[in-house]
């Protein structure tokens, strides 16, 4: 008899935590499913989203707090599943709450109003985000602290989503608290500002993503902003003959003189990937041909464009045409020279549209009209693609500026992965814009081991463009559909580099310095339909263990094509990292790789052996 109630009592404690366990799971996923759609919406919507996602968060914790699941929760080894639930949805539930007190102080009061930013509002909202770091600071300590050996595979990977999810929260507050005090320096908060604003077409392509094309100046003061008429830079360069330097960085003068990068020209001006180094050149260009020199410098493309649509709906022109976030592509880098007569006079009439087009579009970020959290969001998915980036003259705005991710820096790494495509023209003088039609594919396999990494690299590139019926202006002069490029591809200063070829051609090894990496170049050129591949294969000597892997994607009219693939090897451990898809933004892999002692080699073993499948 008192084995039954024994065993009775066993069973009902099981099932009681059993239940519990399986009710808070569902809250804690539908709590994860109202924050991951937060993206988009207005304050009011994604306060209730965050209201409903903290009500689920705490139904959970009250069903983990019932004595079966808590008592469990407490035994060695048995109750770590239900730990890792319980310490997920506690620091869930402290983020939660933390965004949510942000969002008070955002409220419903625009932070544009009449083409002026309330810079108030905005060092209000930086202070939010401060406290909320502070509420935060514990979460990545308490994920990292969670044990996930000897439990279901599942609760492996959900505590690995949650340390990825929260564990970066309470920097990535404070990294945005010192962007916003940042920006209300550009914008005037503690005098006035002169700002460059520059429009990139990625129909010619260059190292931050396309030529520059038209350009605007621009003033603020205390929040507002008065943006001058967008012009053409044909307006302010000086041609071949008569061009003038500027300053420019040794290495950047030493890669992109031959093409005058560093002068009056301003077409090659941003040559160079790394966005703070052309930024600074365009200020430099600026200052020597509009004899005004730039506090700040704003870089957006055609795809920037299309985002801002996005957050403030279509924009009517006085064409009479429709620009909207699907079309705004197609129809400023392949239709608008389709829509022209193919003459000089006909290229002046596209110029004026697009011109036109920027005054419409850029100036809506200022009038007030699209959510603020909308906008933001917007362009800062804009700004994860290199599609806009903003530089500043003074230092520190442009340290905070660039650990928010917004300036598109090219950042030191162990290992680099970056091709750039710089359109090298149509012939007789003239350039195309072909790289509307340009795809590109990149694959990046890398093998690490505790003392050294092996990297190879392919790199496909397409030329998808028809072979009749272009105008002359986008197919070139001399050889009309075919792409002509400069191919540069950037890898670490000390790789050793075993083998660079193109369709299994070997090319000359000659890396030149820029920047922190060094640089392989190859000129490319295709006919309508065809595609090349290059293969580089390089090995990285490793210290003390540490791989960091940075790849860094080209602006493009159209997204290349990533699968990237990273792989423990000989005496390694680390859990592997692949993706394919879209490279649509930069991605960083860090791997830690040492070997440890005895019984942490023998503890991984075991893990592995426990919660890893024994067939794919």
């Amino acid at each position: 008899m008192k084995r039954r109630i024994a065993l009775s009592a066993v069973l009902l404690f099981l099932a009681w935590t059993a239940v519990c366990a399986l009710l808070a799971r569902s809250d804690v996923a539908r709590a994860r499913d109202r924050l991951e759609s937060l993206g988009g919406k207005d304050s009011t919507e994604a306060g209730a989203a965050l209201d409903k996602a903290a009500d689920d968060l705490r139904s959970a914790r009250s069903k983990l707090n019932q004595p079966a699941p808590w008592l469990a929760a407490r035994i060695p080894y048995l109750g770590r599943s239900l730990m890792a639930l319980r310490v997920v949805d506690e620091t869930a539930l402290d983020v939660v709450e933390a965004a949510d007190d942000v969002l008070q102080v955002v409220g419903d009061t625009p932070l544009v109003d009449e083409g002026k930013v309330d810079v108030r509002r905005l060092a209000d909202l930086s202070a939010a985000l401060r406290k909320a770091a502070e509420d935060t600071r514990d979460v990545p300590a308490r994920l990292r602290g969670l044990r996930t050996g000897l439990t279901p595979p599942q609760v492996g990977d959900n505590v690995r989503k949650a340390q990825g999810q929260l564990g970066s929260v309470p920097g990535t507050l404070t990294k945005s608290a010192d962007a916003l005090d940042a920006l209300g320096g550009v914008l005037g908060r503690d005098g006035p500002r002169r700002l460059l604003v520059v429009l990139e077409n990625n129909a010619e392509l260059r190292g931050t993503g396309g030529l520059v094309s038209v350009f605007a100046e621009a003033t603020a003061r205390d929040g507002e902003v008065t943006l001058g008429a967008f012009k053409d830079v044909v307006d302010v360069a000086e041609s071949r003959a008569f061009v003038d330097t500027v300053p420019a960085p040794p290495d950047y003068v030493a890669r992109y003189g031959r093409f005058l990068a560093n002068t009056t020209l301003w077409r090659n001006a941003n040559m160079s990937p790394d966005i703070p180094t052309s930024a600074s050149v365009l200020a430099e260009l600026a200052a020597k041909s509009l004899k005004r020199r730039p506090d700040a410098v704003i870089l957006l493309d055609v795809r920037a464009i299309a985002a801002i649509l996005g957050a403030t709906g279509r924009a009517e022109l006085a064409d009479g045409r429709t620009l909207s976030e699907e079309n705004a592509v197609e129809e400023l880098l392949s239709k608008a020279y389709a829509g022209v007569p193919d003459t000089r006079a006909g290229q002046d009439e596209r110029r004026r549209r697009l011109r036109a087009a920027a005054d419409a579009v850029v100036g809506r970020i200022f009038d007030g009209d699209a959510s603020a959290i909308g906008l933001a969001s917007a362009l800062g998915d804009a700004a994860g693609g290199r599609h806009v980036a903003v530089w500043s003259a003074d230092a520190e705005e442009q340290a905070a500026f660039d650990a928010a991710g917004a300036t598109g820096a090219v950042r030191p790494s162990a290992d680099l992965v970056m091709t750039t495509l710089h359109n090298l023209g149509g012939g007789g003088g003239e350039g195309n814009k072909l790289d509307y039609y340009t795809r590109a594919e990149h694959s990046v396999r890398v093998r690490v081991s505790r003392g050294e990494a092996v990297t190879e690299r392919t790199y496909r590139l397409r030329n998808t463009a028809p072979a009749t019926g272009l105008p002359r202006y986008v197919a070139g002069i001399e050889r009309p559909g075919e792409s002509r490029s400069l191919v540069s591809f950037a890898l670490p200063k000390g790789a050793v580099v075993e083998e660079f070829s193109r369709d299994g051609t070997g090319l000359e090894v000659r890396p030149t310095d820029e920047g922190s990496y060094a640089v392989l170049d190859d000129v490319a050129s295709l006919d309508p339909g065809a595609a090349t591949t290059w293969t580089l294969r390089y090995r990285i000597p490793l210290d003390a263990g540490y791989y960091d892997l940075r790849v860094v994607p080209q602006p493009m009219a159209y997204d290349a094509e990533l699968t990237l693939d990273v792989k423990p090897d000989g005496n390694a451990f680390f859990r592997e990292t692949t993706y394919e898809g879209a490279f649509d933004r930069e991605r960083l892999v860090t791997v830690d790789t040492g070997d440890g002692t005895f019984w942490e080699r023998m503890g991984r073993r075991f893990r592995r052996f426990w919660t890893e499948p024994l067939f794919d």
